[in-house]
């Protein structure tokens, strides 16, 4: 990937562009919430768990990055959170932080 990435860079160097700056064009709230809710999901697993922590990720991701509708934000955050559980957990035998609630 980093081998890639280096590649992708140098291409986008080596292009002439008619645009003024290379960051115009750019979202950044795309960018910036996405960093600040892993900083935060890495901050609160311990404390609340990995099913809560992961839900609340993934419907922060989805409302927020994605805007998703609350019905498809909700749905997609619990079977990702659970479907994720059950791969790591009950699959694989990995200990994932339990949290206050003890699951």
């Amino acid at each position: 990937m980093g081998l890639m990435a280096t590649f992708l860079l140098l291409g986008s160097w080596m292009q002439r562009s008619d645009e003024t700056g290379a960051f115009d064009n750019v979202h950044w709230s795309k960018v910036v919430f996405p960093f600040a809710y892993i900083l935060l999901y890495a901050l609160v697993l311990e404390k609340i768990g990995f099913i809560i922590s992961t839900f609340l990720l993934m419907l922060l991701f989805l409302k927020t990055v994605e805007a998703k509708r609350w019905p498809v934000a909700v749905f997609a955050g619990l079977a990702m959170s659970l479907g994720t559980y059950a791969m790591f957990e009950l699959w694989l035998h990995v200990r994932l932080p339990k949290g206050v609630l003890g699951f």
